[in-house]
């Protein structure tokens, strides 16, 4: 007879086959301590070992963070209270760290601290995964108002003062996390990739799942250095708050996926890229509310490289389309794909939707953009069919099997081009 002790715990198995009791005994130990048998040598820290000891919700977070930070080859994982409120008041520093879980756990973070910080500020993080929680500010009430919910950052030269060996900042995620500003000047910003320390290289290949951002007000996601490359964007919602003249997406660089997801009321555009060339690509989004679709160099900038963009399928609602008219707005020489998009809704303003692509005149730039539509649908209430263009001498178009539905939706016909 054979006895085995887990923890508190004696069990005496008979010998009647090695095989079968080595197995039993397996089976008990992931069902008595599964946390303890995590995959690899990552260790497994609960915030309730650190909260119980000291009321302070933000010194008993960052001190567990602290502690899975001692070792950067393995940060650990931290586990947070199930449905618990942390009240947190200055930003939560996470440096120097790789392959690690934050689990939150379904726990909501309170803002309660000053308007122009970040929650979350990820300094050197490499293939770090942030998942299951819910980031709440407001500009009224108990709450605060909030800078950014989470910041990505590199720091090569250790301007940061962090501890521990400098990592370059990449391959991040962020899974299963909502974020709400409830108003206007709430929340400001949802995640950013920022230059904060001067160091614009790294602080890319990010991957953003299942996420979503409710009333913002100045860019859902923020791309703001040019070497922050290749950021993935998976069935990510995001809302601007009402009043708002943000984006969803506002991008300096390129290298840029977004598939899925429902975008809404944003008072400058859903997607505003700029920047390095790219390519951008975006797949199957859908929106309601939007003032455009794409703003491509707000602020004609023509001296750029040339960019390359893809939009196909989903669809963009009317509702609140630009005064100007046009759902797609470039000012930028390059390359531009639309295709298989639904274009419904009722018109506000009695303009026809309309793409406008402004990159300088041919003389002036000496070279030409490309713009593709192929297979566009438009369903608008309310405004009666027009050309779908507006286009500087320097574009070449080719635009083939778009159908336009009247405004009673009874007839359809060929796109008019020009």
């Amino acid at each position: 007879m054979q006895s085995i002790r887990l923890k508190n715990i004696k069990l005496t198995i008979k010998p009647l086959n090695s095989s079968l009791s080595l197995l039993f005994a397996i089976f008990i130990v992931a069902l008595i301590s599964p946390s303890e048998t995590y995959a690899g040598d990552m260790s497994l820290i609960r915030l309730s070992e650190f909260c119980e000891k000291e009321s302070n919700d933000n010194s008993c977070m960052q001190n567990a963070i602290n502690y899975a930070s001692r070792n950067t080859e393995s940060f650990g994982l931290i586990i947070a209270d199930k449905k618990r409120a942390y009240n947190i008041s200055k930003t939560i520093i996470i440096c120097n760290s790789s392959d690690g879980v934050f689990d939150g756990a379904g726990a909501a973070f309170n803002w309660v601290g000053p308007p122009n910080i970040p929650m979350f500020l990820v300094i050197n993080g490499r293939h770090m995964r942030f998942e299951n929680f819910n980031i709440f500010s407001s500009p009224k009430g108990i709450l605060h108002p909030l800078q950014a919910g989470m910041e990505f950052t590199s720091d090569l030269t250790n301007k940061s003062g962090c501890e521990g060996q400098v990592i370059p900042s990449s391959k991040n995620s962020i899974d299963h996390v909502r974020m709400e500003g409830r108003e206007l000047n709430g929340l400001i910003y949802g995640i950013r990739f920022t230059n904060r320390f001067g160091d614009d290289a790294n602080n890319d290949m990010s991957t953003i799942f299942d996420v979503t951002l409710n009333n913002i007000t100045n860019a859902g996601i923020s791309i703001e250095h040019t070497q922050s490359h290749q950021h993935r964007l998976i069935s990510v919602n995001g809302y601007g708050a009402p009043g708002n003249n943000g984006c969803f997406v506002d991008a300096k660089t390129g290298f840029i996926s977004v598939v899925g997801g429902f975008q809404g009321g944003w008072g400058d555009a859903n997607f505003c890229f700029d920047g390095a060339y790219g390519p951008f690509s975006v797949v199957d989004s859908n929106s309601e509310g939007s003032s455009r679709l794409l703003e491509i160099g707000k602020n004609k900038d023509l001296t750029g490289f040339p960019m390359n963009v893809s939009i196909q399928g989903g669809r963009f609602a009317v509702n609140n389309l630009n005064k100007d008219g046009s759902f797609i707005n470039i000012n930028r020489l390059g390359s531009f794909l639309l295709k298989g998009i639904t274009i419904d809704g009722v018109s506000t303003t009695g303009n026809f939707p309309k793409i406008t692509v402004m990159p300088g005149s041919r003389k002036q730039e000496k070279r030409i953009s490309s713009v593709v539509v192929e297979g566009l649908s438009f369903y608008v209430i309310g405004a009666k069919v027009d050309h779908l263009f507006n286009l500087s001498d320097a574009v070449d178009v080719s635009v083939r099997n778009n159908v336009c539905f009247d405004d009673t939706l009874k007839y359809v016909t060929a796109c008019p081009v020009k």
